[in-house]
């Protein structure tokens, strides 16, 4: 009983963290397209990603737009 307890809870909270998590992580972006990405993303390290950001909202405030493939 405990145990199904204790799963519950941790999906619960990683519902919650993990999305919140990946706005917090560092972007990279294409001042060219215009577009960032984030770090699992295949295009995350381009030669052409020559700007980075903290996160994801600093980006966009910076007029950069999300990958379609990543979502940024």
């Amino acid at each position: 009983m405990i145990r199904k307890s204790v799963v519950a809870i941790i999906c619960f909270t990683l519902m919650f963290l993990v999305p919140a998590a990946a706005l917090l992580a560092e972007v990279s972006a294409n001042p060219t397209s215009g577009i960032y990405h984030n770090a699992r993303c295949q295009h995350y390290g381009c030669k052409s990603c020559t700007k980075t950001f903290k996160t994801a909202e600093e980006a966009k405030k910076a007029g950069f737009r999300p990958c379609r493939k990543c979502g940024g």
